[in-house]
């Protein structure tokens, strides 16, 4: 009869214990699962603030290239005034010159009318020339631009892949963990105590 007492508290105690370790586990799993559910309420909060910043960026990138578009017509234009400026300088001085070497002066008007007309043509192929190389400057440059600017852009996608991955990795891990978890039975006929679901 005493044995039987005993085997019974025993069992009692051991229930007991279960009981506790069971509502102790399924506390721990509640609070994972709140951290869990906060983390991906933070993550949605910033994915919600980093759009915000995006694309506000946007407008103002939107805006200052409007201005710069508006900026660089109006530079254009005097650039191409000041440009037009040198060009007539340099067609003065080289003509100036051409008729000092060729003395077209000492010439009869016939001779000298078509001494002028070559050197009006040699004035406007350094001209041209001179026009050719400043194109092919502009273009090398644009092109140095153009490259930079794919190498910036693939380093910052770089980046934003890396920070995806790392944000993806981090939540699963969290998420396979609070899996588990759950996993875990007790069963409290089973004095082996705690047992994992096949």
């Amino acid at each position: 009869m005493e044995n039987v007492r005993e085997r019974g508290q025993a069992k009692e105690h051991l229930h007991q214990m279960l009981t506790e370790k069971i509502e102790m586990e399924r506390q721990q799993c509640n609070e994972m699962e709140r951290v869990c559910e906060e983390l991906c309420q933070e993550e949605q909060a910033e994915a919600a603030r980093q759009k915000q910043i995006e694309d506000m960026e946007k407008r103002i990138r939107q805006r200052l290239e409007l201005q710069q578009t508006c900026q660089e017509q109006i530079a254009f234009k005097e650039m191409r005034r000041q440009a037009e400026k040198v060009e007539e300088t340099f067609r003065q001085m080289m003509m100036a010159k051409f008729a000092d070497d060729d003395h077209i002066e000492q010439m009869n008007a016939q001779k000298r009318c078509m001494k002028q007309l070559a050197h009006k043509r040699a004035v406007e192929k350094l001209l041209e020339d001179r026009r050719q190389q400043y194109l092919a400057d502009k273009e090398r440059e644009a092109e140095e631009r153009a490259m930079e600017q794919e190498r910036e852009t693939l380093r910052r996608q770089i980046i934003e892949e890396e920070r995806a991955y790392s944000g993806k990795m981090t939540l699963n891990s969290d998420e396979d963990f609070v899996g588990n978890f759950q996993k875990r039975q007790a069963d409290i006929f089973d004095e082996e105590g705690w047992g994992d679901d096949e």
